[in-house]
């Protein structure tokens, strides 16, 4: 099985399971728009700073991206494509400077295909909704279909707690989605990205969105575009790389099943001693 079908699978038992209704999951929120600092809290350096014509906007107002961001959403300053949003952004030291060069990582696309992910192990989540739980939650029964083994840590390294035989109903505390890079090559411009770039998908985001490393820096992508060429690797994989659950038993004892499967999910009754 190559390595991003195995992802695909992860992320469907990830997305019925974050969307449960009496979901036990840590809240991993969606990536959002960085709320703008405090006043007087502002760090000095370039920022980006963003015009939009379309509402008839045309001073220079901050924009609260960094400049990976800011580079890739360029748009109104260099139409790779030839189309125009309407939003210029530019890096500069204020809204009245003239703009600054871009780091070399990102003007220069061998340099930045040539700088890889500072971390080689990312945490993704699946979507959220007004039903799922964020407090005091109670562990979701379900019933296990395998003999499945459960570990202290997220890692098939750490130390074994037991296994779980199957047909168990247990109790599920929380989830972990775990992804190491994946590499990739952009075969279309578009979006900001250029036929040729090299892209690497870390971890997902929701609603079709993963986190993403491009010319040294992140920044979030979809999986419908910028359109990839990802690298075929074949398992085994990372031994912390997973949809690991954390299970409690009927006799209190808890730890960690990597891509567990199971039935009767919020259906099963945990069995009492």
């Amino acid at each position: 099985m190559s390595k991003l079908h195995a992802l695909s699978v992860r992320l469907s038992a990830a997305l019925f399971l974050a969307t449960g209704l009496s979901s036990c999951a840590v809240r991993g929120d969606a990536p959002a728009e960085p709320a703008p600092p405090l006043a007087g809290t502002e760090k000095a350096g370039p920022k980006c700073y963003l015009s939009s014509p379309l509402v008839g906007e045309q001073a220079w107002q901050p924009d609260y991206l960094d400049e990976t961001e800011c580079y890739r959403t360029r748009i109104c300053d260099e139409a790779e494509d030839g189309e125009n949003t309407g939003l210029c952004f530019k890096w500069a030291l204020g809204p009245d400077e003239p703009p600054l060069p871009w780091s070399e990582r990102l003007a220069n696309p061998e340099l930045g295909a040539s700088i890889p992910p500072p971390e080689d192990l990312y945490e993704g989540f699946g979507e959220m909704t007004s039903e799922s739980c964020f407090e005091d939650c109670q562990p979701v029964p379900m019933r296990l279909t395998n003999a499945t083994p459960i570990y202290l840590q997220p890692d098939t390294r750490s130390e074994l707690i037991g296994t779980v035989p199957a047909t168990e109903c247990v109790g599920r505390k929380s989830y972990k989605l775990l992804s190491t890079p994946t590499r990739g090559v952009v075969t279309e411009s578009g979006y900001g990205y250029s036929a040729g770039d090299v892209i690497y998908s870390l971890a997902y985001q929701g609603e079709g969105a993963y986190l993403a490393w491009w010319r040294g820096g992140y920044t979030s992508a979809e999986y419908d575009y910028p359109k990839v060429q990802w690298e075929e690797t074949e398992e085994p994989a990372d031994p912390r790389e997973g949809y690991w659950q954390e299970f409690v038993r009927a006799d209190g004892t808890s730890g960690w099943a990597r891509d567990a499967d199971y039935t009767d999910y919020g259906n099963c009754a945990i069995a009492q001693d």
